[in-house]
């Protein structure tokens, strides 16, 4: 539902941004780079399209500016693949954030 919100109220924290840059140069493979000044923990993946969901995959811990180099699924197309990335950052909040191919 929504509701009128009074000029004087603020939001209980300001939005996150997401720390990812995905570089597509690569036909088949994308980059996932971590933008910012954290390390961000616990870090993983999952591919799906519309009929094929793979399991979730982790990956470790990425520091700043580090990679991760993810390959398109042999049984996935570019224009059909879709990434969910879940990580935690130094507030120790689980984020997740999906990008298309």
């Amino acid at each position: 539902m929504l509701r009128l919100i009074d000029s004087d109220e603020r939001p209980p924290r300001p939005a996150y941004r997401v720390p990812w840059f995905v570089d597509r140069t690569t036909a088949g493979r994308v980059d996932l780079v971590n933008m910012s000044q954290d390390t961000l923990r616990f870090v993983s993946t999952q591919f799906f399209d519309a009929t094929h969901v793979e399991p979730a995959r982790a990956r470790g811990d990425v520091p700043p500016s580090g990679a991760l180099r993810l390959h398109l699924p042999s049984d996935m197309t570019p224009e059909s693949c879709r990434t969910t990335v879940h990580w935690h950052p130094p507030d120790d909040q689980e984020y997740a954030w999906t990008f298309v191919w």
